[in-house]
């Protein structure tokens, strides 16, 4: 995946169905979604000033490739 921006990738979640979970923080955005019953969650940082922004962006794509991964077992 090359989704480097969180406002793409947060774009691309919504179309594929993931559900954006409110926050009161404004520099993060949460998404959920669910195969069978496993659970997935990504926390996308908004704020490239974020000590962590490229480390917690790497993770959450680690966790949509699990989810996407997963879909596709499930096929």
């Amino acid at each position: 995946m090359v989704y480097k921006n969180p406002e793409i990738l947060i774009t691309k979640l919504k179309a594929d169905g993931w559900k954006h979970i409110p926050r009161k923080r404004t520099d993060i955005a949460i998404f959920q979604n669910e195969i069978g019953d496993k659970f997935f969650q990504v926390t996308i940082p908004l704020d490239r000033n974020l000590g962590d922004f490229e480390e917690a962006l790497e993770i959450a794509l680690q966790e949509i490739e699990s989810f996407e991964k997963e879909k596709e077992n499930k096929k």
